[in-house]
């Protein structure tokens, strides 16, 4: 894997975003999220607390959050997770707006 700031290939954009899908992305920077994403409709889920290192692959763009980019990072750390691994297994879903995903995030290129 060859980790690049996501700030060198993703400035913003719904299409942009709808591009990351199954991209592999690695926390630069420890991270705490008041709550987890469950889905529309559905309520808030636990907290989450990233670890430097931590890798995750983008999910998608929610409808009613288009200025945001859905994560999942895994509950037990993996060193290679896919979207597909991680929707068989346990995580947790992160709503994450840009400027966030930007700053706190290298992307495997």
């Amino acid at each position: 894997m060859v980790w690049k700031p996501v700030k060198d290939h993703f400035r913003g954009g719904t299409d942009a975003a709808m591009a990351l899908k199954g991209k592999k992305v690695r926390a630069i920077k420890a991270m705490s999220f008041s709550t987890s994403y469950l889905g529309e409709g559905m309520g808030p889920g636990p907290a989450v607390h990233v670890k430097v290192g931590t890798v995750a692959v983008v999910g998608s763009v929610p409808p009613k959050h288009m200025d945001h980019l859905l994560v999942a990072v895994p509950r037990t750390p993996q060193s290679n997770p896919s979207l597909a691994s991680l929707m068989l297994g346990s995580f947790d879903s992160l709503l994450v707006n840009w400027p966030t995903f930007i700053s706190n995030f290298e992307i495997d290129v």
